[in-house]
């Protein structure tokens, strides 16, 4: 009899799941959103400043894509969605407060004219749209049972 390890199995599961969750976003999509984001008429020092912040908001973006993704399982097995979401909230908020803080290292609170709580509620309605977006396509794919190969 072998010994399994179930760690490397369950994370192979999680990396399968990713990469059929990624499958349907569209990057240019997803720059037109994190444009509405972050406006145009912020001063940046240097253009790869842009694209740094641009890259980041992207990044958040995506992991709160996933995010999501991971916990449609739970509605889809009879959790309700306020239940999902409070367990959801802890790693949800480390998001929101990565991007809020590099959206304040970069300057859109004084280049937009908004306070700190504005630019936080901000980020907030981004992470969670994200999450959102994430969780409806990942249970889109669990009640159609498509396999997760």
């Amino acid at each position: 009899m072998a010994i399994v390890d179930m760690r490397k199995h369950i994370r192979e599961r999680q990396l399968q799941t990713e990469r059929l969750l990624l499958r349907g976003l569209s990057v240019n999509k997803m720059r037109k959103e994190v444009a509405s984001f972050m406006p145009n008429h912020i001063r940046f020092a240097q253009e790869w400043h842009r694209t740094n912040a641009e890259d980041h908001c992207i990044d958040v973006a995506i992991e709160a894509y996933l995010l999501g993704g991971q916990y449609a399982k739970f509605n889809y097995h009879g959790e309700e969605m306020e239940a999902v979401r409070k367990r959801a909230a802890k790693q949800e908020q480390e998001l929101i407060h990565t991007l809020f803080d590099t959206t304040e290292f970069w300057g859109f609170t004084s280049d937009l004219g908004m306070s700190g709580d504005d630019l936080y509620l901000k980020c907030d309605t981004f992470v969670s749209e994200w999450w959102q977006k994430g969780f409806d396509q990942s249970l889109k794919r669990l009640k159609l049972r498509l396999k997760m190969k």
